[in-house]
């Protein structure tokens, strides 16, 4: 009878992978849904400095500078625009 060529140890572990993975992607919230929930919470109370933490780098690229984000933001929304009051829905993630 021949034995397998894969370990019981190796096979086990693979599995605890998998079902970890799986836990983590099933029953926890989406991570992105909950950035942009908290970005926008951010901007809603005019704390662009913790709204400045959240962007991708890509974003950060775009503004670099978070002291200049932060001066740019306040000025449009609370100046510029007289901004009072910030509401915004979140709905499900679209996926390309």
């Amino acid at each position: 009878m021949r034995q397998s060529e894969i370990p019981i140890g190796v096979l086990a572990a693979v599995l605890m992978v998998l079902a970890v993975g799986s836990c983590i992607i099933f029953l926890f919230p989406s991570g992105s849904k909950s950035v942009v929930e908290d970005f926008y919470e951010y901007e809603s109370q005019a704390e662009f400095g913790k709204s400045w933490e959240l962007l991708s780098s890509e974003m950060k690229q775009r503004f670099p500078n978070r002291a200049d984000y932060v001066q740019n933001r306040s000025h449009v929304f609370l100046q510029h625009m007289d901004v009072e009051s910030f509401q915004y829905d979140v709905g499900r993630i679209l996926r390309k």
